[in-house]
Order: C-alpha cells, then sequence, then structure tokens
C-alpha cells in the first residue's frame, strides 16, 4: 500500500506525547510536514522524533508546498473548524483533535461546510481502536450480554492548571466535559444509540479560581429506556476510571480505564462463571487510530471515528452544559445529525 503523507500542524504537547511518532511509525503512514508558528518547536519535535521533514510557519503554504496527503490538526480547539475547513477545501484529509469545536453549533456548521468535498474527515477518539473497547465493543454487538439496559463511569482527573496544554478555560474549550468526557460520550452514543435527553449538575468548589465545572453528574436517556450514569471529577488526590454496561443477561465491567485500554474486561452472565478477557494496546494508542484512518483513505470507506459522530458527541454536551444551567432535563438537538 502507498504510504499516506501527512502535515502535522502544531507540534505543541500532544504532538509531542504522541502524535508525532503514530504519524512517523504507523504502518503506510509518513510524516512528511509540520506546521506550526514557533519553528523552532516544529524543529525541534522533528529532530526528536529522528525525521527531516519539511518545517513551515504558514498553514496555507504549507497545505500548497508540503505534497500532503493528510493533515492531522493538533492545535488548540479554537482553531479547529477554521483549520479542518481549509485542510479539506485544498482537498486534503484530516484527523483532528479532540474536541472537535468549541461548541455544537460550530461543529455542525463545519460538518454542513465541507459535507460535499470528496476527503475523508475524522476526529480524534483512539479510545474506540482500544482493544479494550473493541472487546467490548465485540461482546456487546454479538449479544454477550442482551439488549443494553444502562451503564455508568466514574472518571478523575487532578491537575490544577490544565488538561495536556488545554487550560480549564471555558474560553478555550478547557472544560473537563469537553477534553475529557469526550471519549466516554462518543463511545456511549455509538453503542447505546443516540440519546433523547440529559439531565445534569456541576459544581466547581474544588478548583474556584477557573470558570470550568470540577464535579459533573449527568445521566443520560434513550429512547428504549436505557440510562446511563456519567460522573466526571476534579480530585488531585485522586486518579481512578471504572466504567460498566448493563444488559438484559449480564453486564462488561472494565476496573480500570487508563488511556491505552489494557485493563482486563469482565463479562459476567447470568448462571454462568464471569470471564476476564486481556487485552493490549499498542503503548502509543494514537497509532491505531491513524492506522485505521490511512486504512478508510485507501481502502476508500470510513474511519471508525467518524466526523459525524464528533459532532453528536458535541451536541450531546452542549445538552449537559444545558440542563446543568437550567436544572432540568434537556432534550438534545440534533440538528439533522441524525
Amino acid at each position: 500500500m502507498e504510504r499516506v503523507k501527512w502535515l502535522l500542524v502544531g507540534a505543541g504537547n500532544i504532538a509531542r506525547l504522541r502524535v508525532g511518532a503514530a504519524l512517523a511509525q504507523a504502518q503506510d503512514s509518513e510524516l512528511c510536514a509540520i506546521c506550526d508558528l514557533d519553528r523552532d518547536r516544529a524543529q525541534s519535535l522533528a529532530t526528536d522524533l529522528g525525521i527531516a521533514p519539511r518545517i513551515f510557519t504558514d498553514f496555507d503554504q504549507a497545505l500548497a508546498e508540503s505534497g500532503c496527503e493528510g493533515v492531522y490538526v493538533a492545535t488548540q480547539v479554537t482553531s479547529h473548524v477554521d483549520l479542518c475547513t481549509r485542510a479539506a477545501r485544498a482537498g486534503k484529509h484530516f484527523l483532528v483533535e479532540k474536541p472537535l469545536a468549541l461548541n455544537g453549533d460550530d461543529a455542525v456548521g463545519l460538518f454542513q461546510a465541507i459535507a460535499d468535498l470528496p476527503v475523508r474527515k475524522s476526529c480524534s477518539d483512539y479510545r474506540r481502536l482500544s482493544e479494550q473497547y473493541k472487546a467490548t465493543e465485540r461482546l456487546i454487538r454479538e449479544g454477550a450480554i442482551g439488549e443494553l439496559t444502562g451503564g455508568w463511569m466514574n472518571w478523575t482527573f487532578g491537575d490544577r492548571v490544565s488538561i495536556g496544554n488545554t487550560r480549564l478555560e471555558q474560553a478555550c474549550g478547557g472544560s473537563p466535559l469537553k477534553t475529557l468526557a469526550f471519549y466516554i460520550i462518543d463511545m456511549v452514543h455509538n453503542l447505546f444509540g443516540p440519546p433523547e435527553a440529559v439531565f445534569a449538575r456541576t459544581c466547581c468548589t474544588v478548583n474556584p479560581e477557573t470558570d470550568t465545572e470540577d464535579l459533573t453528574s449527568a445521566i443520560f436517556s434513550f429512547p428504549n429506556g436505557a440510562i446511563f450514569n456519567l460522573q466526571v471529577v476534579f480530585n488531585p488526590t485522586v486518579r481512578h476510571h471504572e466504567l460498566e454496561f448493563y444488559g438484559r443477561n449480564g453486564s462488561i465491567y472494565l476496573e480500570k480505564w487508563p488511556p491505552a485500554g489494557n485493563g482486563p474486561v469482565l463479562l459476567r452472565r447470568a448462571g454462568q462463571k464471569p470471564e476476564t478477557i486481556d487485552v493490549q494496546t499498542d503503548p502509543n494508542y494514537h497509532k491505531p487510530m491513524v492506522e485505521d484512518f490511512v486504512g478508510a483513505v485507501r481502502e476508500d470507506r470510513e474511519p471508525v471515528c467518524t466526523l459525524a459522530s464528533a459532532v453528536k458527541t458535541e451536541l450531546i454536551t452542549d445538552a449537559i452544559f444545558r440542563s446543568a444551567r437550567s436544572g432540568k432535563l434537556e432534550p438534545v438537538d440534533y440538528q439533522g445529525m441524525i
């Protein structure tokens, strides 16, 4: 298979942690150019990766001259919609970091603006390509626990200032719901189907110097009567994630939900001995997602992480914020996305 040549836009935290290496090392993938407003930062990333891509500081010039086929947008969320639109209009496939946009309206606007362009589009939810999630999804699709009836997740984090290099500020999209809960909201609506309404409460008492929530409890309700309870917590002394899905005939429990998706999957079924499934994901857990996207480009198919899925996630997140403000159950407005 001919390699997909990438332009990486943004040489900051996530590019250094995993994205740069994933683009450079994934099968049938080549990182041919890096664009960043700070040339030295871009060059430093290239040096650390042991490659010699072309370096740009102007995005339009990079689109025109880099020879790239795909663009990975790893900048702050405030620039996502603009950069993705320009990439698509230049005929480039793109994969953009989450969250997709500052709000659902912006996400829908992006989707509609480029809907007819013949490029592959995706938003990063690498956890859906983890072996832990894939085992969970396979069991659910095969009917191992019967029809989904509900589930819950506790998600904790503990940095008082930022998540990655995104500050805890609403204006820069730094809300824990936007930056962390994106993953689980995206996975839940892909497993259960889109929720019809959300009831939520938030508070900001542990970290009052920010204007973002440090604890959120949200209940999603689905047309078949199923519910999912998500709790996202700021607590600098705790870092533990648990996740469970209930079905009519059993449950799937993930005691550990590390980013790499390597924790065991515990399957409990009525009348049967519990079964533990051990899984391992590539240590660079962006890499399987990049490889899936490369396959989507070459095989002319949709990637696992579709742009439409990310848009729905943003609209559901909007409903959570509305419910927290109104104190009421809020319907999710999908704006024609379903």
